[in-house]
């Protein structure tokens, strides 16, 4: 849907393939950054109206919920980022891939005006919500007819449109008969994220400051306070804490200082990985 040298907008901090799959094709990051003040996000709407009334820039990519800040957007943030797009020939993909891992309501985005579907494609899976990345199975909703049949050409000529049979049965047996799953392991990760939450609460005199998780499985833990370079803090964490991360800096812009630490995890390796990290904060 974009043309080599074309800009595609991103707000960083943000899932950091988002990057290489812009510029390994040929285009060009644009982005719009998040705001943070007094430890929680925002966006930028006003900067992303004077990007996206750039011509050059003719896509966006909206994570939401957002990866790694936990944001699930509202109603409201939705509707005007939508509205900018359409409004700036901008096409809109919507990745909401952990739609179904919140601790508050999440509006997919289509659904909060019909006029959307015309300018918006939406991009799901059962991989973060089922643990079925293995199977490599993802549903692209396009409802707009034109922008379907150009995908569907696009695809058809490359020959990557398939699906495995048994992805495709494990994919409706998820969305048919799985509920008591979404379920659990929601409230399995909320105990997960409370643990992690106190742990950071009884280091804030370290600096320490857990971000609130509204979505994802993944907590976003600023540790700017401890004063390390980004090499520093991801070499504390891999050869001190002995926990394997993902550096905020991976993330883009806003990045720097953070951590991101996947908590779907067994409680007692939680617990344990804690444990190692509390010592070597203890030695730092």
């Amino acid at each position: 849907f974009t043309k080599p040298g074309e800009g595609v907008i991103v707000q960083s901090p943000v899932y950091y393939p988002f990057y290489s799959a812009i510029t390994d094709a040929g285009r060009v990051v644009a982005n719009n950054g998040l705001i943070f003040e007094d430890g929680a996000y925002t966006m930028d709407l006003d900067g992303l109206e004077a990007l996206a009334g750039k011509p050059e820039n003719t896509m966006m990519i909206l994570c939401s919920p957002h990866n790694p800040v936990g944001r699930v957007w509202n109603p409201a943030e939705l509707k005007s980022v939508a509205e900018i797009c359409a409004g700036n020939g901008v096409l809109l993909i919507s990745d909401e891939i952990h739609c179904d891992l919140t601790r508050k309501a999440h509006s997919v985005i289509t659904t909060l005006d019909p006029s959307y579907k015309d300018n918006t494609i939406v991009c799901l899976s059962t991989a973060k919500t089922f643990n079925m990345a293995g199977f490599t199975a993802a549903n692209i909703v396009i409802e707009n007819d034109g922008l379907r049949k150009r995908f569907q050409k696009r695809r058809d000529t490359e020959a990557s449109g398939g699906m495995t049979f048994f992805a495709r049965i494990a994919t409706i047996a998820a969305y048919t008969h799985c509920d008591y799953w979404v379920d659990g392991v929601n409230t399995y990760i909320d105990g997960n994220f409370n643990i992690l939450k106190g742990f950071a609460d009884r280091h804030k005199g370290l600096g320490l400051r857990l971000i609130e998780m509204e979505g994802t499985y993944l907590a976003w833990l600023d540790m700017s306070g401890l004063g390390l370079t980004d090499e520093g803090l991801e070499n504390f964490m891999n050869e001190k804490a002995l926990m394997s991360i993902d550096p905020g800096h991976w993330f883009g812009a806003g990045g720097s200082g953070f951590i991101r630490i996947n908590i779907a995890a067994p409680r007692a390796a939680l617990e344990e990985a804690l444990d190692r990290f509390d010592a070597a904060l203890y030695n730092l």
